[in-house]
C-alpha cells in the first residue's frame, strides 16, 4: 500500500512540476 502511494505521489509531482514548476514544490514541502 505504501509503495502505491509513493508511486502516485511521484507521478503527481512530475505532472505538477511540468504544470506549475517549483512554486508548487515549495508549498508542498512547507506542509
Amino acid at each position: 500500500m505504501l509503495e502505491r502511494v509513493c508511486q502516485n505521489w511521484t507521478l503527481r509531482m512530475g505532472h505538477l512540476k511540468r504544470s506549475r514548476g517549483q512554486h508548487l514544490h515549495e508549498i508542498i514541502f512547507k506542509h
